[in-house]
């Protein structure tokens, strides 16, 4: 079976959403700006276009290794859904976040933190030196 391209992966994921009940209009974020602090997701809206090309870079990349891939929504706002392609850094990583090698993996939180938008970049800078954790880092339990 070949792997579907990053538009119709795409087209899927945000079908996903809307049987979900989530915003199918996404806000592309990846580690460099989204950060937890206070209980908080703080991500920063940078250039929409350049991170929807890196997404499906990401995207690309991970097929050719054949290490799996993840569509995340990582919350929403009243209008999208923040999203972010995760690719495994190795086997052991993919085990680990159960990713499958062949297909994907779409995730979505059943209990987001709530997102706070930033559009300034000297508040994004001090928000980014004040907590360095990213998702990833930070145990989301209620």
């Amino acid at each position: 079976m070949r792997d579907p391209s990053f538009d119709a992966a795409l087209r899927c994921f945000q079908g996903i959403l809307a049987l979900c009940e989530l915003p199918e209009s996404l806000l592309w974020t990846n580690a460099s700006f989204h950060r937890v602090w206070w209980r908080r997701l703080f991500v920063f809206v940078a250039c929409q276009e350049a991170l929807r090309a890196q997404a499906e870079l990401t995207y690309l990349s991970a097929q050719a290794r054949s290490l799996g891939v993840a569509f995340e929504a990582m919350g929403e706002t009243s209008t999208q859904t923040i999203c972010r392609i995760y690719a495994p850094t190795d086997e052991a990583d993919a085990q680990r976040r159960y990713i499958p090698k062949l297909g994907l993996k779409h995730v979505i939180l059943s209990n987001p933190l709530p997102v706070v938008l930033v559009r300034n970049p000297v508040l994004w800078r001090l928000i980014s030196f004040v907590s360095t954790q990213t998702l990833e880092e930070t145990d989301v339990k209620d």
